[in-house]
């Protein structure tokens, strides 16, 4: 097979392969289907151990630094996501994102995760990240969704999303690439031998990207691609929060017995956690929404504020290895570096327990 990579005008560029007779995927055979029981032994992806530097961290950093999982790639517990950069959750000037990122850098944030669906935000990210910046991060994006076509979630399709990204980000590397949000039939076309994760390992193997992962919300999912060896780190959304706790029961025991990384957006539940929901209408679940009602009158009652306490939940959350917020703006990002660097005592969360049945 030929090379995947070839270089145009000094920027990394992708080359199809050339067609080739069908090949049983690698440990294909340990790939498990929904609901199956959780192996003695997890299997591990054969990557190599990438540490992340911190010899360029800035002097402000003093955010705890963590291992994200097997990738051994040394990074910030909190990290910045990318939605906000990108006018999915208001409108920002290319100004305010790039000012956003370089705060999060002096701020000592390691990592920065994206996607194509994020509009505007990995051009953004790109023009940030200029003028040697992209040494100091460790950079995640995605592939499958976007904001003007249906993802097929095959090689092909892998190939275009991942020049275009390199593009946009203006970089000739990637450090984590996630498969994202796939349903259960998409997930196995992704593992097909024509499909995504062939194509990953592809460009993993030409060093291109370095780890491979899956961002989403079916735990399902998340436990086939754990257990298959395949995907170095996973990407739970909106379901480890002090309302929602979904991702505690199955999926993030598994990641630690298969060593592999965990990232946890979306720690404020898309903004619900960061006030009083009986004055938004925000389209969520009714049962989601009264708990959301108690957490906040009981931080109103007790003087905590919601964002703190819904941050630090994550942070102190064993086996998350990232927390990612979604500032869009300097001053939200170092409001939750603030909230990220102030534990809080153990009496804080026996009373939350006590209103909301969470630890």
């Amino acid at each position: 097979m030929g090379s995947v990579l070839h270089r145009i005008g000094g920027e990394r560029s992708i080359r199809r392969p050339a067609p080739t007779p069908p090949r049983r995927p690698r440990n294909r055979d340990r790939t498990l289907a929904a609901g199956t029981r959780i192996p003695a032994n997890c299997p591990r992806s054969p990557t190599r151990s990438f540490p992340m530097t911190t010899r360029s961290l800035p002097l402000e950093s003093n955010l705890p630094l963590r291992r994200l999982g097997r990738t051994d790639a040394i990074v910030s517990a909190l990290g910045l996501g990318g939605a906000g950069l990108g006018n999915v959750h208001g409108d920002v000037s290319d100004e305010q994102a790039i000012a956003t990122v370089h705060r999060a850098i002096e701020l000592g944030i390691t990592l920065i995760d994206t996607a194509p669906l994020y509009l505007e935000s990995e051009r953004r990210l790109g023009l940030a990240l200029e003028g040697g910046l992209r040494e100091r991060v460790f950079l995640s994006t995605k592939t499958g969704r976007y904001p003007d076509r249906a993802g097929e979630y095959s090689a092909d399709e892998t190939y275009w999303s991942v020049e275009r990204s390199l593009k946009r980000l203006r970089t000739d590397r990637i450090d984590l690439l996630l498969i994202h949000d796939c349903t259960a039939a998409q997930f196995d076309r992704c593992l097909a031998p024509d499909g995504a994760l062939a194509a990953l390992q592809r460009l993993r193997d030409q060093g291109v990207i370095r780890f491979i992962g899956l961002g989403q919300r079916d735990h399902d999912l998340h436990l086939r691609a754990i257990h298959s060896g395949e995907f170095d780190v996973i990407l739970t959304f909106a379901d480890l929060n002090p309302i929602r706790q979904t991702a505690r029961h199955r999926v993030i025991p598994a990641a630690a017995r298969c060593d592999a990384g965990v990232m946890n957006g979306s720690p404020l539940y898309l903004g619900l956690l960061a006030g009083d929901p009986a004055v938004t209408d925000r389209g969520y679940p009714a049962d989601d929404v009264e708990r959301a009602r108690r957490y906040w009158q009981w931080c109103r009652a007790t003087g905590h504020d919601p964002i703190h306490v819904a941050m630090q939940f994550s942070l102190r959350e064993p086996g998350v290895d990232v927390t990612l917020s979604g500032a869009k703006s300097p001053e939200e990002i170092a409001g939750c570096v603030e909230a990220a660097l102030r534990p809080l005592p153990v009496a804080t969360w026996r009373a939350l327990y006590e209103v909301l049945g969470v630890v």
